[in-house]
């Protein structure tokens, strides 16, 4: 895994309305919330969004962007169904996944759940890893970017 410290790789990727979102778009400019889950529209990944969306505005008032990334290859109805307004952004084939590092769980056959917060220079400040409860996430990156 990326750890803290290190630059995060740069990506570029297509977001919820088919737009390329690029990472390096932020540098020096905001704080940025990476959030890698496994699949939209799973018990677990909807109850990460949803908290990370009824959190959106405390992210606002700390000056960071939130991105969340899964190898769908569409998002739009998992944004309209949870009423989202961040971005979603789609690693088909999970090549961003890989440079990042994030391993898969249960071996391999589930993609991980892994949150990273960087600083405006796009270096990882924290990264919190934990599949089991997707809620705890946003509430993760938010110490992170208070501290």
């Amino acid at each position: 895994m990326v750890s803290v410290g290190q630059a995060a790789p740069d990506f570029k990727l297509n977001n919820q309305n088919g737009k390329p979102v690029a990472l390096s778009s932020f540098k020096n400019k905001k704080k940025v919330v990476v959030f890698f889950y496994p699949k939209d529209s799973t018990p677990g990944c909807t109850k990460e969004a949803q908290t990370f969306q009824s959190d959106l505005a405390k992210f606002k008032k700390a000056g960071a962007e939130v991105i969340g990334i899964s190898s769908d290859a569409d998002h739009t109805e998992f944004v309209k169904e949870n009423n989202l307004s961040m971005t979603l952004l789609s690693d088909i084939g999970g090549k961003v996944r890989k440079a990042w590092k994030v391993k898969g769980a249960v071996f391999g056959t589930i993609d991980g759940r892994v949150t990273y917060v960087l600083d405006k220079n796009g270096v990882v400040t924290s990264m919190y890893d934990n599949l089991l409860d997707g809620a705890a996430h946003s509430k993760e990156a938010l110490k992170a970017l208070e501290a």
